[in-house]
């Protein structure tokens, strides 16, 4: 089991902000049902909605808003 929230060395973006900026909406799912966090910030302080936003993914940004957190037990 890999850490899907771990950040890369350059720029500090996780797995889901990369799907989300190069409009991955499959791959962006899969990531948020295997736990990735949409609020995590990379090193300029954006998070994926930020990402998706500023790239012109409106499909994505609605994904990351209608995502309801996992309770946690």
């Amino acid at each position: 089991m890999g850490d899907v929230n771990l950040k890369a060395s350059q720029h500090g973006q996780t797995a889901l902000m990369l799907a989300v900026s190069h409009g991955k909406e499959a791959t962006s799912q899969l990531l948020l049902e295997a736990g990735a966090g949409r609020n995590i910030q990379d090193e300029d302080g954006s998070t994926a909605l930020m990402c998706a936003a500023e790239h012109g993914h409106k499909h994505i940004v609605k994904l990351l808003l209608n995502q309801v957190p996992t309770p946690s037990l």
